[in-house]
């Protein structure tokens, strides 16, 4: 019997991805702070899920969140 491969994350698909949904919520996107955090993170990303997560605060408090 086979054990299942779980798939890795495409690290520069999830760089591509916080980007667009920033754009969505319009909230600002920080490509070096996102980038230094993926790197920092990349093995735990790499084999969970992740999700955003935003609110519906005035633009200027808004923040988006990827866990």
């Amino acid at each position: 019997m086979q054990v299942p491969v779980k798939p890795r994350l495409d690290m520069q698909r999830l760089y591509q991805d916080a980007e667009k949904y920033a754009a969505l919520t319009n909230v600002p996107f920080k490509g070096e702070v996102v980038q230094k955090f993926l790197n920092a993170y990349r093995e735990l990303y790499a084999e969970s899920a992740v999700a955003f997560r935003t609110t519906t605060r005035p633009k200027a408090k808004r923040e988006l969140s990827m866990r």
